[in-house]
């Protein structure tokens, strides 16, 4: 496939290999076409590193690699196929691999590899059983694009490959079967991303074909799944259009703060129900999630919290259902206008910095209490004059806190936009059901 974007997760991966490295690292990439993510690795890459590159002679990269060789530190070798149908980078691995069987390395020559090449059975089954034998003990398997098939491809849903491929292979997910069938069977190996992820990410605990004690730690089993979700967050959020580090390092943190200054309030109206009742919850507007999910996650029905949650959370923009997926898996995501809800309510309602972004705060918090039983809570800044946040249209003060029928107003000093600054939290009777 096009390798147009870089692969972030591989490029954090590669990262940490090098921060945890006594010595020089070799990488592999099988499939660089025009290089996005080579030319990145390239640029992590010492002079003691080597970077094996595999792919068609003919690939846009291959054909312009003295650019690379001249950013480059790193040793790079370039393993190169024809397009003659039964030649592939797989017989290219299979030579690498005896010869560096023959040298003494047979326990490994990688310390990351990058599978992201023809994602068809024929090509990758006998190319990723040449490439399990070649991870070091500790050392990373990245397959990418698991769900892709031949029938979603633009350039490869077309007359001449459907003469090649019978109608199953063509709708077949081959990375996927491929995956099933040679790594997570494989007592070697421990995979490291959910199976419904576009990606699979396996190390390499042991030499040894038979189940025994990891090699890896347990620390180090971690270290290497916070660094995939790192890699994961990028790609939501690259999905969506947005700054990736102002999202994952600001936006989502601000989120989850924002969710703590309203929870107390939550449990202090419900303080005189009855121990583990649920309720329902709709989160408006809820961006980034990370308060959705904290909300979610702090009031399960496992949960010692003597308050159960169903939360469920609404937004005009279906932007970023892939961090919902991700940060918040169990909370149901919905788009659409809150004015178009039809016969629906939740017991309550959170409506968290989001007035301050409506054309007509009052009467959208009117249809919020509509759809609300017990009550609608509000936080929102606190009389921003002049107003000076982008994306806000108008500030919120006491005359409209008291004009809405608001109780309990609070106003405090957060510290969500990076520096002091006033918020207000109240909350208004819920007329849902009535």
């Amino acid at each position: 496939m096009a390798n147009i974007i870089p692969s972030s997760h591989f490029i954090e991966i590669v990262s940490k290999v090098l921060k945890d490295s006594r010595g020089p690292v070799r990488i592999a990439e099988i499939g660089v076409d025009r290089g996005a993510t080579t030319r990145e690795i390239a640029k992590l890459l010492r002079p003691c590193d080597v970077y094996d590159l595999f792919d068609r002679e003919d690939c846009t990269l291959f054909r312009n690699l003295q650019r690379l060789v001249n950013s480059s530190q790193c040793k790079i070798n370039i393993h190169s196929n024809t397009r003659k149908t039964f030649d592939s980078y797989a017989w290219s691995l299979a030579k690498v691999s005896m010869e560096a069987r023959a040298r003494g390395d047979g326990m490994g020559l990688w310390d990351a590899i990058y599978l992201d090449g023809a994602h068809t059975f024929p090509v990758d089954a006998p190319a990723t059983c040449v490439l399990k034998e070649m991870v070091k003990i500790g050392g990373y398997f990245v397959f990418d694009d698991v769900k892709w098939s031949l029938a979603s491809s633009p350039t490869m849903s077309t007359p001449a490959v459907k003469e090649l491929y019978t109608d199953e292979q063509m709708d077949a997910h081959h990375v996927e079967m491929l995956v099933d069938l040679f790594m997570r069977t494989d007592v070697r190996f421990t995979e490291l991303t959910e199976r419904n992820e576009k990606r699979a990410v396996f190390i390499r605990n042991t030499g040894e074909g038979c189940p025994s004690k990891p090699i890896i730690s347990l620390s180090e089993r971690i270290k290497a799944h916070l660094v995939e979700k790192k890699a994961l967050l990028r790609d939501c959020v690259r999905s969506g259009g947005g700054n990736t580090d102002r999202r994952i390092d600001k936006d989502i943190p601000q989120s989850a703060l924002f969710m703590t200054e309203l929870m107390p309030t939550i449990h202090r109206l419900y303080m005189n129900l009855p121990a583990n009742v649920q309720k329902t919850c709709l989160d408006v507007g809820p961006s980034s999630f990370g308060g959705t999910a904290l909300l979610a996650d702090l009031h399960t029905e496992q949960s010692f919290n003597k308050l159960k949650l169903k939360v469920s959370a609404v937004d005009i923009l279906d932007r970023w259902r892939s961090l919902q997926e991700m940060l918040a898996p169990n909370v149901e995501f919905f788009v659409q206008d809150i004015f178009t809800i039809k016969n629906r309510t939740w017991d309550f309602i959170i409506c968290s910095h989001v007035i301050e972004h409506v054309s007509n705060p009052s009467v959208f918090l009117k249809q919020l209490q509509l759809l609300a039983r017990d009550f609608v809570l509000v936080a929102s800044p606190w009389a921003e004059n002049p107003i000076s946040t982008k994306g806000h249209i108008n500030t919120i003060e006491e005359s409209f806190v008291n004009e809405v029928g608001g109780r309990d107003l609070r106003t405090f000093v957060n510290y969500g936009w990076g520096k002091q600054r006033e918020v207000c939290s109240f909350w208004l009777p819920g007329f849902g059901d009535e």
